[in-house]
């Protein structure tokens, strides 16, 4: 009998935590749609009785008002991880027509185990995109957008330096060793850090790494101070690379603030919602995934600075385009789409 108790002890215990837990996300939740400036819907969070696949979750109508079925088999420390994936999903979702119902969405970046039809980032071809939760959150980078058309300087008043700041959030063996600068299975950010590192280009980790790789990445000469978004306003270039999956808010916002952008090819082909839209040497500059050809490609920026300028211009332009309404119609269309209902 003894034992019968202390394991509805345990029992009780764990489903007050879990309310607790699902009552926090819900606050979350509701606290991304004030970020967004969007109206807070009638949102329910209900752990589901059936298991998807790692961090999904499900989204459904009912009535006016909306469901989220989190995965059962989801641990509570996987909460945290869906924090702030919930509410751009739900928002797009409350855009679709009447015949959708419900739809099931990957809540990390992208690399993990999903039986998801949906994700902000995926290298699966099956699996539609939906704008993230950063653009969501930043109502479509509307401060970005602001500063880029007030306070960005002109083209010829920018800096030539090219500089990076980021994490090493990034999937691979971790390794510093010159040796494996070309091995695939290091992290693609550390070989890249090494190369730019041998081309003077400032290409360095933020001060709020992980306490176990600080060191190794402080003798490398590879620690840099952070540098807010908006400063790359007043710069020609800038770069993006993959983290886990692709960099959110990275890649967009400099298109924004209208920066000639060396982007290094995804390594397993992750892709966003907009990415069909670009082309490599007109809004971009492309940068091969092993890196082969970053000196040479930098060097052409370097000495085409009108082509670079254009294709700086011509990246603003596609990336101002993406405004928050716009978006907003995009994602219900992929979701209408997707689910036969048009």
């Amino acid at each position: 009998m003894s034992n019968l108790i202390q394991t509805w002890k345990r029992n009780r215990a764990n489903r007050t935590k879990e309310d607790q837990l699902i009552k926090w996300l819900h606050k979350c939740t509701l606290d991304e749609y004030v970020k967004a400036g969007a109206k807070r819907p009638s949102i329910q969070l209900i752990r589901s009785e059936t298991g998807t696949g790692g961090l999904d979750f499900t989204i459904a109508k009912h009535g006016n008002a909306l469901r989220v079925y989190l995965n059962k088999d989801t641990p509570a420390y996987g909460f945290a991880d869906i924090t702030n994936k919930i509410a751009a999903a739900s928002y797009w979702m409350q855009h679709t027509n009447s015949k959708v119902k419900s739809i099931t969405l990957y809540g990390d970046d992208g690399q993990g185990p999903s039986t998801a039809n949906y994700s902000y980032s995926s290298c699966s071809p099956s699996v539609s995109m939906l704008p993230d939760p950063h653009f969501f959150r930043s109502h479509g980078y509307k401060a970005t957008n602001y500063f880029a058309a007030t306070k960005a300087l002109k083209w010829d008043d920018r800096s030539d330096e090219i500089v990076w700041r980021g994490r090493v959030n990034n999937s691979g063996l971790f390794s510093l060793d010159p040796a494996l600068q070309d091995n695939p299975g290091v992290m693609q950010r550390l070989r890249m850090a090494q190369k730019c590192q041998a081309l003077g280009i400032d290409f360095r980790f933020v001060d709020d790494v992980n306490a176990m790789v600080h060191g190794p990445l402080a003798r490398a000469r590879l620690i840099g101070e952070f540098i807010p978004t908006l400063e790359w306003g007043g710069m020609k270039y800038a770069i993006d690379i993959d983290g886990f999956t692709n960099a959110w808010c990275n890649f967009m916002e400099r298109l924004k603030l209208g920066c000639c952008v060396l982007k290094v090819e995804s390594q397993f082909g992750f892709r966003q919602w907009y990415y069909h839209k670009l082309t490599a040497w007109e809004h971009y500059v492309p940068i091969s995934a092993d890196m082969s050809d970053l000196a040479a490609n930098v060097d052409w920026v370097k000495s085409n600075p009108d082509k670079a300028r254009a294709i700086a211009a011509a990246g603003q332009e596609l990336a101002r385009a993406m405004t928050f309404e716009t978006e907003t119609r995009v994602a219900a269309d992929i979701i209408n789409t997707t689910e036969g209902a048009i």
